[in-house]
């Protein structure tokens, strides 16, 4: 039987690896991708560590071109930054590395899933999205068992129920 493909958007970290580990043991076959947007990372040691976990692959692609012409530079033209004193790289930083892990996914025929280690969604509103409004919707069948989805519905809810008080709070 053929394992499909996953692309995860790997750094290392604690979330990242139990995500890889997860998958595997989910008979996926795992490719991590990481971006070097000119972070101070330890590229090597990574990749080392996903290897030692079982991935099929790791992908270390050099965006700091991308980003510094198409995120970075138009950022700093417009002004944005955060509290008169921050650029927003780590925000800016995750469309670029979006859009490389997309590509990245479209060339080794992955089936459009994306994973990331703690909960932000990073690739709905992306220029080349993989996103799938039949698979989020749930209506298609794909082999997903709701039951699988009660840790996350559990860790979410209080982050959910917090945003919705916070939000009718400050009428927003």
């Amino acid at each position: 039987m053929v394992k499909d493909l996953v692309i995860l958007a790997y750094s290392g970290g604690l979330d990242t690896s139990c995500i890889l580990k997860w998958l595997i043991q989910k008979n996926y076959d795992v490719v991590c991708f990481m971006a070097d947007v000119g972070q101070n990372e330890d590229f090597a040691k990574a990749t080392e560590k996903a290897k030692r976990i079982g991935a099929k692959d790791i992908i270390v692609e050099d965006l700091r071109q991308d980003f510094v012409t198409n995120y970075m530079l138009p950022a700093v033209q417009m002004g944005l930054i955060y509290e008169s004193r921050y650029y927003l790289g780590t925000s800016l930083a995750r469309p670029c590395i979006t859009d490389g892990l997309v590509k990245a996914a479209k060339k080794l025929g992955a089936k459009g899933k994306i994973y990331k280690g703690n909960v932000n969604i990073l690739a709905r509103k992306s220029v080349s999205s993989l996103y799938n409004k039949d698979l989020v919707s749930m209506d298609v069948a794909g082999g997903f068992s709701p039951e699988d989805s009660t840790g996350f519905i559990n860790i979410n809810a209080l982050r959910l129920k917090e945003y919705a008080r916070f939000t009718k709070q400050n009428n927003y």
